[in-house]
């Protein structure tokens, strides 16, 4: 039963913590909009995706967002 326990506090650490990171990032795409298009943008780039593939995208999902409220 103690390992039982144990494993439930490790489990339970993780999701609060997945919690807190996805609250965190939430409040920064609110704050830091532009900022963290960059950082996407830049990661996506990376990968061969052109900018502005990735404008259109951002601009269409924000009039959704938008839009939903």
């Amino acid at each position: 039963m103690p390992m039982l326990a144990g494993e439930y506090v490790s489990v339970s650490s993780l999701s609060d913590t997945a919690d807190i990171d996805l609250a965190r990032e939430r409040q920064e795409l609110i704050d830091l909009p532009n900022e963290k298009l960059e950082v996407f943008a830049a990661a996506f780039v990376e990968r061969d995706v052109s900018k502005q593939l990735l404008l259109k995208s951002h601009l269409e999902h924000t009039h959704e967002t938008t839009c939903s409220r």
